[in-house]
C-alpha cells in the first residue's frame, strides 16, 4: 500500500493535522492540486479513526456519468425507474460505520450537493423512489483541486455544503514547494516500482536527482512516480541514469494544459514580474487598473480559445458563471477601444 512520504515543513503540518482529527468524528476537507496525494491523507486519516475496522469507500465525482450520479451515491428502491428490477444500496449507505472518500467534491451537481447536505446535517439517506430517510452513521472526507471558496462565490457551489464539509480544512502541497522531500519519494518509488516489476534498481544517479530536483512536477508525486516507473522499466541495469528519463530533457517550467487557482496564481506572478518594470515604466495613468485589465482579458480569451470558444465550458474551467463570462467578456470589448494601455507591447501573454 502507498504511503504519505515526506519530511518538510509544509508535511510535516500535514502529519500534524491528520494525528490531531483523525479520532474525532468530523467532516474533513482536503484541497491540492491533481496528483499532491489527497487520497492517501483520506486514507491515512481512516486507519488512524475509530472507524478503521469499518469499510473505506472512494468515489471520485467526476468519473461517474451525471445522469447515474445520484443512484450509483445514494441508490435505488425496486421500480424507481425503468430497468430497476430490485432495490440497489447506494455507495454511501454501504458505508454504513465506516469513511466515506468524495474525491473531485466541486464536479458534484447543485441537485446532489443539496442531498449530500442532508448526510451531513441529519445522518440520512433517501434512495430514488425509495418512502422515506434512512439512518445512516457515516464520515464525509471530501476532495478537490478546484478553488470552492471562488466557486460558492460564482453560485457553482452551496454555501452551506461548503462549511459543513470545512470543518476541518487540510491542504496538500504541490511538489515544487516541498522540493527537499524529492530525494526521499525517488528513494521510495524506487524500491517500491523495483520489487513490482522484479528489477533490481538500487538508485537513481547524480544527475537524475538534479534533474529530479530542477522540475517543477506539474503532475505532481503522481508524474514523478509515474516517471520512475518508465524508467525503471527501460533500465538494463541497476541505476537509472539520465538516458531512462529523456521525457524530461529540456522541459521548462511551464502551465500545464488544465489550469488550477494555485498553479495559475503562480504563473501569473512570474510573468508579471517578467514585464512590470516595463508596464510601470511605460504606463502614464491607471497602472493597477490597466494590469488587471490586461491580465483578466488575456485568461478569459485563453481559456475560449482551449474550450473552441464554447462559453459554459470556458466559464467552467475558469470557475465563473457563464453569464459572468459574457458580463466580462462583453465589458472588455467595450473598453477595448476607449482604455489606452500605455503600449501594446506591454500587453502580458499568458501562454
Amino acid at each position: 500500500m502507498l504511503k504519505m512520504v515526506g519530511r518538510s515543513k509544509k508535511m510535516q503540518a500535514v502529519y500534524k493535522t491528520i494525528g490531531q482529527i483523525a479520532e474525532k468524528d468530523v467532516a474533513v476537507l482536503l484541497t491540492g492540486e491533481s496528483g499532491t496525494g489527497k487520497e492517501l491523507a483520506a486514507k491515512a486519516i481512516y486507519h488512524h479513526s475509530r472507524r478503521k475496522e469499518k469499510p473505506f469507500l472512494a468515489i471520485n465525482c467526476a468519473a461517474i456519468p451525471e445522469q447515474l450520479f445520484e443512484s450509483e451515491l445514494f441508490g435505488y428502491e425496486r421500480g424507481a425507474f425503468t430497468g430497476a428490477h430490485q432495490t440497489r444500496i447506494g455507495k454511501i449507505e454501504r458505508c454504513d460505520g465506516g469513511t466515506c472518500f468524495l474525491d473531485e467534491i466541486g464536479d458534484m451537481t447543485m441537485a446532489l450537493q443539496a442531498k449530500l447536505l442532508r448526510v451531513l446535517q441529519e445522518g440520512e439517506v433517501e434512495r430514488l423512489g425509495g418512502r422515506g430517510p434512512i439512518k445512516i452513521d457515516v464520515r464525509i472526507i471530501a476532495a478537490t483541486n478546484k478553488d470552492l471558496a471562488l466557486a460558492v462565490q460564482n453560485g457553482l457551489f452551496r454555501e452551506d455544503l461548503y462549511w459543513r464539509l470545512k470543518v476541518i480544512p487540510i491542504e496538500l502541497p504541490p511538489l515544487r514547494k516541498r522540493a527537499e522531500d524529492i530525494p526521499e519519494l525517488t528513494e521510495y518509488f524506487v524500491a517500491r516500482s523495483g520489487a513490482e516489476y522484479d528489477r533490481p534498481i538500487r538508485h537513481v544517479s547524480e544527475g537524475v536527482l538534479k534533474r529530479f530536483c530542477a522540475y517543477p512536477w506539474p503532475g505532481n508525486i503522481r508524474e514523478l512516480e509515474n516517471c520512475i516507473r518508465r524508467a525503471i522499466l527501460l533500465c538494463t541495469g541497476d541505476i537509472i541514469t539520465e538516458e531512462h528519463i529523456e521525457s524530461l530533457k529540456g522541459q521548462k517550467e511551464q502551465l500545464p494544459r488544465t489550469l488550477n487557482h494555485e498553479q495559475l496564481m503562480d504563473a501569473l506572478r512570474e510573468k508579471l514580474q517578467a514585464v512590470l518594470p516595463d508596464i510601470l515604466r511605460l504606463s502614464k495613468q491607471s497602472v493597477h487598473a490597466n494590469i488587471i485589465e490586461m491580465v483578466e482579458e488575456t485568461i478569459i480569451l485563453k481559456a475560449l480559445e482551449e474550450c473552441g470558444n464554447n462559453q459554459v465550458k470556458a466559464a467552467g474551467m475558469l470557475g465563473i458563471s457563464r453569464n459572468t463570462l459574457r458580463h466580462r467578456l462583453k465589458r472588455h470589448i467595450e473598453k477595448r477601444n476607449n482604455i489606452d494601455y500605455s503600449a501594446e507591447q506591454t500587453r502580458v501573454e499568458i501562454t
